[in-house]
This record gives C-alpha cells, structure tokens and sequence, in this order.
C-alpha cells in the first residue's frame, strides 16, 4: 500500500489522484530506473514504493521509496508533467 501525503488545507483533487493512479506502474518503474535499483547489490533488490507526496515546491509529487531490509535507506523521485525532475535521498 502506498500513502498519501499533503499540505494542510491543500488536498489534491480527485482528478489528480486518480490520474497518477493510472499511471502509478509507470511513475514506479521511471523512479526505479532513476535511483538505480538495477544496480543495487542482492540484499538491496526489494526497493518498494511507499508515500506520493503533494507537498513538493519543485513539481507535481513526489514518489519515495524504501528498502524493508535497511531501516535508513529512503529516497525518492520528484514528478512534473509526468516526468522525473529531481531526485533526494535521504528525507
């Protein structure tokens, strides 16, 4: 399951959701590619999706990931029109 995230006051309309709903296996697979995972060594391989954040300045959401067998690792990618336009680590 993956959560939502907003700003108070600034929910994200239904519209919006279910857009990125239809869309979310490609917004997954895009942000796996652009963290890496690929590359990853085999204890890191099970890298899962878990928050679409609304409350990003730099574009639409964002989609974090985590990694269930290292308790620190968190990063994510930043969405605009459908694309990558950031990535952080670490949040």
């Amino acid at each position: 399951m993956i959560s939502l995230s907003w700003n108070e006051g600034d929910t994200p309309e239904a519209a919006t959701v279910e857009a990125i709903s239809q869309r979310l296996d490609s917004f997954v697979d895009k942000g796996l590619k652009r963290i890496g995972v690929q590359d990853f060594p085999p204890t890191m391989q099970a890298v899962l999706p878990e928050l679409i954040d609304f409350s990003v300045s730099d574009g639409d959401f964002s989609l974090s990931f985590y990694c269930p067998d290292d308790e620190d690792y968190l990063v994510g990618v930043v969405f605009r029109d459908g694309s990558i336009v950031d990535d952080w680590e670490g949040h």
